[in-house]
């Protein structure tokens, strides 16, 4: 994710490290699943005035990671999350441009998002193996993960652009 407003870029100082590769490496609707599993919803049923109505939203209390500070987020009914600097500031943080899953038309350098990580490209390659349904392969490492990220940061596996010639 990313602040909505690159000027809001400011408040990242705000958040502990882990909080912030996790919002790196996450889309706004992982992020709203994240807070639903890990935060502490302190009100389901609050109404805010945001671009120039009022919204219902819940509010959750992110403790964290290692360490005492809490932070207040808010999601609106139809899927939007805002960071809650102070009582009439809000910080809506949306998707940045880096696609989610295997995507059609990579090519090395690229980057995309799978598994809570943000990879990049390295090598997009073709293997002569007769017992393999899908012969080009896509290799590439993680340069952002999230906190919950359990891999070893490298992946190597199918690329269905070309399948269809195979």
């Amino acid at each position: 994710m990313k602040y909505r407003n690159s000027d809001d870029n400011r408040y990242r100082v705000r958040f502990m490290v882990s909080t912030e590769e996790l919002m790196d490496a996450l889309t706004v609707k992982q992020f709203i699943s994240y807070l639903e599993e890990n935060a502490e919803l302190e009100d389901d049923e609050d109404y805010e005035y945001i671009d120039g109505k009022v919204v219902k939203c819940r509010a959750y209390d992110l403790k964290e990671a290692d360490s005492n500070l809490h932070k207040e987020f808010l999601v609106t009914e139809d899927g939007r999350v805002f960071y809650w600097l102070a009582l009439n500031q809000r910080i809506e943080l949306v998707d940045d441009e880096i696609p989610e899953g295997m995507v059609e038309g990579l090519h090395e350098g690229d980057r995309y998002r799978n598994f809570n990580a943000i990879w990049v490209v390295d090598s997009i390659y073709t293997v002569d193996d007769p017992y393999l349904q899908n012969k080009v392969r896509i290799k590439s490492h993680v340069i952002k993960r999230a906190p919950m990220y359990q891999g070893t940061g490298n992946m190597d596996c199918a690329y269905s652009r070309f399948n269809e010639g195979a």
